[in-house]
């Protein structure tokens, strides 16, 4: 990694790396530790020897809440391993030039379509299987191609601190997200299992309201976050026959 950085000697830093797998994380905290907080670490330590103003851009997580309402970016509330991670991972790059992004966003994998939150969504519909949903549980997502465009306005006008970053409004529920989806691709809903006790018992712990306030990102880099609905038309454009 140190090699790679004196080589290419870049001026901005944007770390995507992450152990993201939620039960992953529980199951092997040293794995979700050395992901989440060893890298962030290594990189904080190039900046600080590299001679030269680096700027980085950590993306972090909306798990961090567990609250009512739309939690503004000091409401933290860590439940899992995933979050506690995460979160140490942002008090890791503080120490350095750095922008940190709280966020949730969707989208399909051009690798593999099936992977991801929407992507299981979408291979259970095509495959007609059931699957099971914590409908209750409250966010509100971006797309990942306007998070992109939200990593471009932070480059232009540099700010350190952290933000969030989602979709304008009161956030949806995400029985209600994937309602709207086969609302919009013109299929029925009856696949999804809400809330199976049974099921969700053997996992980890999960945040129940996880919606941000977004007011802060907005206000600092002068952009105007999208609707969740408009998000979705977007991303499913290409999906709808």
């Amino acid at each position: 990694c140190r090699k790679n950085l004196d080589k290419i000697s870049p001026d901005v830093i944007i770390n995507l790396v992450a152990l993201t797998v939620v039960d992953e994380c529980e199951k092997n905290p040293n794995k979700a530790f050395l992901y989440n907080v060893k890298t962030a670490e290594n990189l904080v330590e190039w900046i600080k020897t590299a001679g030269k103003k680096v700027r980085m851009i950590h993306i972090s997580t909306d798990h961090v809440y567990n609250d009512k309402s739309p939690q503004t970016e000091e409401k933290v509330n860590l439940i899992n391993t995933y979050a506690v991670t995460k979160y140490r991972s942002e008090k890791v790059v503080s120490q350095v030039d750095a922008t940190v992004l709280r966020t949730n966003f969707f989208g399909f994998h051009k690798e593999d379509a099936e992977r991801g939150f929407l992507g299981y969504i979408m291979k259970s519909l095509k495959s007609d299987t059931h699957f099971y949903i914590s409908t209750n549980a409250m966010f509100n997502p971006l797309s990942i191609e306007t998070f992109c465009d939200c990593i471009l306005a932070v480059l232009r006008k540099p700010a350190g601190g952290v933000y969030n970053v989602g979709s304008r409004g009161s956030g949806i529920s995400k029985g209600d997200f994937v309602k709207e989806i086969c609302k919009m691709l013109g299929v029925s809903d009856k696949l999804m299992i809400p809330d199976n006790i049974s099921y969700f018992e053997t996992k980890s712990m999960r945040p129940v309201d996880m919606r941000m306030n977004c007011d802060l990102f907005e206000k600092t880099f002068d952009v105007r976050l999208p609707e969740l609905k408009d998000e979705i038309n977007k991303v499913l454009a290409g999906k709808i026959q």
